[in-house]
Order: C-alpha cells, then structure tokens, then sequence
C-alpha cells in the first residue's frame, strides 16, 4: 500500500487565503462538519463529522480519542444499511512537539464480506454474536501504527458490530457493541461501529439566515421566541475510537528544532517550558549565538517575574527592545551599568560578568573556595566563587572557568537553569488531535461496468477534520474544499480568517443591538489555530487547525453526562476548546466567544452576548460510563 505522504499534502495558498472573501453564513455554525464542504457532502462514508479528544473519565491515565463518519444516518435506512467504505483509509492523527507534522498516527481499513450473496436480508436471522451465519453482510478491519514513520500493524480481522437493525435481527445489541470493543497487543483499545450521534444543534434553525430560536424576536427578521429543537436526535453516525495509555501519546518536550543532541538542549527546554525564553523565532533558539546584555535582561526579568518600572535607569538604551527588562533589572538591584548611567545594551555578556549578574538576581551566598586558576585577580573573582560554590557552573574545562569568553545562548539556558532551579521540562502534555480521509487518486469501471470498480494510484487527501466549527465558522465556501485536501503545515495561512471572522459581523448584523470585539480578534487564535496559553498552548508551537488537549488536567468527574456542557466557559478546564468532551456544547462556546463573550475579552463578556445559544444542549441518549462512551445508536424499528 502507498502511504500517504504525511509531510507533502497540498497546502492553503497563503496569498489565496488572506485575500479571500468570507462567503459563507452564521448557518455555517450549525454542524460539526457534517456536509461542510461541496465535495465531501457527496461522499458521506468519508466525510468526517467530529473529533473528540479527552481523558479517559474512568481511565485518567488513558486518552480517549474519537472520530466520527457517515452524517446523519436514518436508523432505518435499510435494506442496504451503513458501513465503512472499503476504497477508504480512514486516520486518526496525533502531533505532540508543536511542529504541525504528525507524530503518531492511526491507520484503518475495511472489508466487506458477504455470507449469502442470494437473499437481500442484512440479517437472516437474529444475531446473536459477531460471527453469528445470521449476520450476513458484515465488515472487519485492520489497525496500523505509524510512528515518526515506522508503520506496525496492530491487528486485522477486527470485527465491526452490525447495524442496529431492530429487536427481531439484533436483540441484546449491547452485547454485539461490547464484544466488539478489542484489546490491541500494544494496550490500546479499540472500536469502530455504528453509535448515536451525539453533536448537539438545531440545524433547522440555523440554515435559516441564523436563526437562533430562543432569540428569534432580536433577530433582524422577528419570529415568536421558542425552544430549540437537536436535529440529531435520533440519528447515528460510524464511529471509530481509540483509547491509549496517556505515555503512549506525549513525548518528552522539545521546545525548538536547532538545538537538537546540543549539550545545553535539556537547560533549553526547561527554561522555555517556564516561560523565560521564547526562542528567536518560529521553533528556532539560536543556541550558538552570543548573548548581549539587553537579552540578558529580558532572561533575567522572565526568571524572577520581576514587575515593571517607571524609572528611567541609562540612556543608552532610549531605542532598545529590551529597555523596560534593563530598567527592571536596575530597581531590583541586579545592576548599576557599565559606567555612568549607562548599560551598553548590545555589548556581548562575558562568562565573569554573568557571574556578577546572576550573583545579584538570586542573591547567592559568598564563598572561601577558589574554586579556578584563571580567574585570579579577575574583578568578578568573589562571583564566580559564589557561584562555583552554588554548583551553578562547573567551569569551561577542569579547574578554569574562562573568565573573559563570550557567553553562548545555550550556556545562557544552563546558567538560568541552574541559578534560579528551574526543574526539568519533562513531558509535554499537550497533543494536537485531528482525522483525515483518503481515497485513491483513480476509479475506472472497467469496460463500462459500474458494479465492479477498480481504485489504484495514491492515496488522496479528501476529507480533514479537528476542532470543532473550523470548515463551517472560519473558512469561506470558496476554499472549503481546499481546506479539506490541505495540510496542517499551512494552517498559518488562514489566521487573517480568524482574527477578523465573519461569524462576528454577522452576529452584529442578524441581532442589532449586539456589538462584538473588533478586529484584530487576537482572543480567537488561541480557541482555533494555537491553544489556550496556561492551558494547551506550547510554546513556539505551530498555528494549527486541530484538537489540543493538555493530558495532565483530570477529568471532571467519573460521569460524562454530569459534566458542564459549556466546558472551559463554565470553568472546567478539561472541556472544549482543551480537547473536546462528548458533553461540551461547541454550538453555543463557539457563538459565545465569537460575541467576544470569554475572560479574554471581558468587556464583552455581558448579556446578551454571554447568552447566545441556540437551545440545545446535551444528548437524546445518556452517554456511557465506559468505552467509547458514546450511547449505543438508535434502532431502525424504532425510528
């Protein structure tokens, strides 16, 4: 099989992107993704619906990760019921270092079988196991690991539950889902089959010019104020999920790319994972770069969170970046300048001087031990004492500590690092979470007939899908097929789509009286493209268009259904927009935050704004307490 090239997929066109016109409605609020796009809305078994990424509420040391198919299915929808298309590959993507490529990624693949080619029945009879003669037209599949491109294949021969036909072709269906739940033999646990949908809305409402029901007499043409009405109660959609050991996910955290097997790379990460170094740019730290005496204050102010100040300490450093951090530095007493009022702001920082400075700021002790032959008569010499004494350094080689060398970006990390004990960064929790769909780039029927088609060429990139609302909200019409077939690695490109979105001007527009935030909508780039910072954001990480989830914030609660369908917005930090609970309510957090209605904006956060809702919320059926938490689907007899 010809992979998908996982680091080539066609990208959003920069300039396409930014200039483009926002076509699209508020009608585009009211579905996941569920026929986003023009394309996929005419390929249902690829079109993704939803993505949920969550700690295990049973499990906390597990991750669950789900991804749906298949819109709206009628549970009734027979004789030829859903299933999983056999010409698709269908994935579940994780990146966890913050550089918008995969890491981890989940491959699965179908197979149909039939047992009696001869009768229409689904089921001739009931079915009462997965490998029940009855149960005629049936599907199992195969999983396969793909890590930092090493792929392994985890299992075949899956078994998929049947479709819940009604009580006479699947009695006790509870039992087929459960048997069908499977343990791979690297701990993970999976299932892919039919289950209800869960997405809350009232579609019927919305794809009317925006219409939220229980506002309709503020909108701009007036109807009676009602409840709302969830479109997708009584609907299912094909589920596939995942459930992995949380350390199976996250990697140890890697801040920057340049300083990859360099001695100091451990001091980097941790001093960037606290806060006090952002790198020069991108996923860059320029490790081997001198560092001046103007960086060397914005170091120090990050390490010691030292507060700002009104006093103009030298004049030399009128023009500089960094001449606030110089400034704070001075109050606290870490520096008088290098003459008077003077700091000399671009002079590169010798190791004798770094001595003094971070004598100064954490304020260690002297010392009797000389602990270097080359630093005597050095007028740093009482510092660099002081700081052998602490273990800060341990010097340039055996018994010299170089007094008068320059020092490095990399050294800088090391001596920060270990003044102030900044402890190790460890494992980054945060992982991104998104599904894609391919097909092969060629169909052919041969010699004109269509019951036998043959798929060859590459896998296609058809259908793409993370956070919740992205396609519909952020995207235009014009592009929403290209963003389907893009990569994550371009994602970049749409920011402007973000930070002036249309959802705002139409809420404007649709319900006088309500004024949102105004453009640069900076608030909105953490909820879609970079992740919450303090919550799931990573430092230098990547804007991208995907579920991000911190795996070290706890559930709330064992219950799924007990959980605040308004997720973080009702402050509990593990729901949406840090990852996505089956329970959070992305409808209403998303026309909320849109109206500027969050702690990031909080002089919009008011009434009316803080109550825009189309009514609906929670599930038609109690979600379950264990894997995969969805509730079983709806019965065809029943519908």
């Amino acid at each position: 099989m010809t992979e998908p090239n996982r680091r080539r997929r066609r990208a959003l066109a920069a300039a396409g992107l930014a200039g483009a016109t926002a076509l699209g409605s508020l009608a585009a609020v009211e579905a996941s993704s569920h026929r986003e796009a023009p394309l996929i809305a005419e390929d249902p078994v690829a079109d993704n619906t939803d993505v949920y990424a969550f700690v295990s509420p049973d499990n906390p040391d597990t991750v669950t990760l789900i991804s749906n198919w298949i819109p709206l299915e009628e549970p009734a929808g027979g004789p030829n019921f859903y299933n999983f298309g056999e010409d698709v590959l269908y994935e579940i993507n994780i990146e966890n270092d913050g550089d918008a490529v995969d890491d981890i990624v989940y491959e699965f693949r179908f197979t149909t079988t039939i047992q009696n080619p001869n009768t229409f029945l689904y089921a001739t009879g009931p079915i009462t196991s997965l490998t029940d003669p009855d149960f005629n037209l049936r599907q199992t599949y195969s999983v396969t690991q793909v890590v930092d491109g090493v792929r392994t294949e985890l299992g075949t021969g899956i078994p998929v539950p049947p479709n819940r036909v009604g009580p006479r072709s699947t009695p006790n269906y509870a039992d087929l889902a459960n048997a069908a739940i499977t343990t791979l033999p690297n701990g993970v646990e999976v299932f892919a089959g039919q289950r209800d949908e869960a997405f809350p809305v009232d579609l019927g409402s919305i794809f009317d010019l925006g219409g939220l029901r229980p506002l309709n007499e503020a909108h701009l043409i007036p109807l009676p104020n009602e409840p709302g009405r969830n479109a997708t109660n009584g609907y299912n959609v094909h589920t596939i999920a995942l459930q992995v050991p949380t350390d199976m996910l996250t990697t140890d955290s890697d801040y920057f790319d340049d300083d990859d097997g360099t001695t100091h790379e451990q001091a980097i990460d941790a001093i960037a994972k606290a806060g006090i170094t952002m790198g020069t740019g991108g996923r860059n730290y320029s490790p081997a770069v001198n560092i001046n005496r103007g960086q060397l204050a914005r170091f120090l102010v990050n390490a010691l969170d030292l507060p700002a100040t009104t006093v103009d300490s030298f004049d030399d450093d009128e023009t500089n970046l960094f001449e606030a951090d110089i400034n704070a530095i001075a109050a606290a007493g870490i520096v008088q300048g290098c003459g008077p009022r003077a700091y000399c702001p671009t002079d590169p920082v010798s190791r004798a001087q770094m001595a003094t400075f971070l004598v100064n700021a954490a304020d260690l002790p002297a010392s009797s031990v000389d602990a270097f032959s080359d630093d005597n008569g050095v007028l740093q010499e009482a510092d660099i004492n002081a700081l052998a004494a602490a273990r800060v350094t341990l010097g340039c080689t055996t018994g010299r500590y170089c007094p008068t060398n320059p020092v490095t970006r990399a050294q800088m990390a090391s001596f920060v690092q270990r003044a102030f004990n900044v402890p190790d960064a460890g494992e980054n929790p945060v992982i991104g979470v998104y599904s894609t769909t391919y097909r092969r780039a060629t169909r052919v029927f041969v010699d004109g007939d269509s019951s036998q088609p043959m798929n060859s060429g590459d896998w296609v990139q058809v259908s793409r899908l993370g956070g919740p609302l992205v396609n519909e909200v952020v995207v235009p019409l014009g592009l929403k097929d290209a963003f389907n077939a893009s990569e994550t690695t371009g994602d970049a490109a749409f920011l402007p789509l973000v930070t002036d979105p249309e959802l705002g001007r139409l809420i404007e527009l649709l319900y006088p009286g309500i004024t949102v935030p105004p453009p640069p909508r900076n608030d909105l780039v953490g909820i879609f493209l970079t992740g919450l910072p303090g919550v799931n954001q990573l430092p230098n990480g990547q804007a991208t268009e995907m579920l991000r989830l911190n795996t070290s914030i706890p559930p709330t609660g064992t219950d799924p259904n007990a959980q605040n369908p308004l997720g973080l917005l009702a402050g509990e930090n593990d729901g949406w927009p840090n990852g996505r609970r089956l329970i959070d309510d992305t409808v209403d957090i998303a026309l909320q935050a849109a109206a500027g209605a969050t702690p990031f904006t909080p002089e919009f956060n008011r009434a009316p704004n803080n109550q825009l809702s189309d009514g609906v919320s929670g599930n038609d059926l109690p979600f379950l307490t264990t894997f995969p938490y969805l509730a079983h689907p709806h019965e065809g007899y029943d519908s």
